[in-house]
């Protein structure tokens, strides 16, 4: 539910590509995944929960949205 929540908050942002980058943002906050953890498959995981697909969503809108307005503005060039 974490998952589809974050992906659906990107895509309000920057429309149907934000749905992908918040659906993996929010798989990430669902599952715990720290840097720590990928080193170590022994690492404790937390999962981040609701405030973590929260900022996933809004982090993965927002990039994609920068990533877009990027690649506009350098191909009217």
């Amino acid at each position: 539910m974490l998952t589809i929540l974050s992906g659906y908050i990107a895509m309000s942002i920057a429309d149907r590509p934000g749905l992908a980058a918040g659906f993996v943002g929010g798989a990430i906050a669902l599952s715990g995944v720290t840097i720590q953890s990928l080193q170590d498959p022994n690492a404790t995981t937390v999962s981040s929960g609701f405030l973590g697909a929260l900022l996933a969503g809004f982090i993965a809108g927002y990039i994609i949205l920068l990533l877009r307005n990027q690649v506009l503005f350098y191909l009217s060039i």
